[in-house]
């Protein structure tokens, strides 16, 4: 009777881990982040409130980002092509 309870508590705890997990990965991709699985996959319910929470990433920090870029890019540091790579990479395309 006790290795049922066991079995059966762990596959529970799984279940529910894969299920917590899934919702903040959810949470996650419609606010644009990465990382939410494992944080609801760990902390249950827990880590869904911090996936929920988590300051979205500002638009204005990419723009400022890019505009260093463009003036590595100006000043010759940059080829067109590294500057095209990192501007995608910053905006997620």
């Amino acid at each position: 009777m006790d290795s049922r309870f066991t079995i059966g508590f762990l596959i529970v705890a799984l279940l529910s881990s894969l299920i917590c997990g899934s919702v903040s990965t959810i949470i996650a991709t419609k606010r644009n982040m990465d990382g939410g699985f494992w944080w609801g996959f760990f902390l249950w319910v827990i880590g869904i409130v911090v996936v929920a929470l988590r300051p979205i990433d500002r638009i204005d920090d990419k723009a400022d980002e890019i505009a260093k870029y463009k003036e590595l890019l100006d000043n010759g540091a940059l080829t067109q092509e590294e500057f095209d790579a990192k501007k995608k990479q910053l905006l997620g395309l």
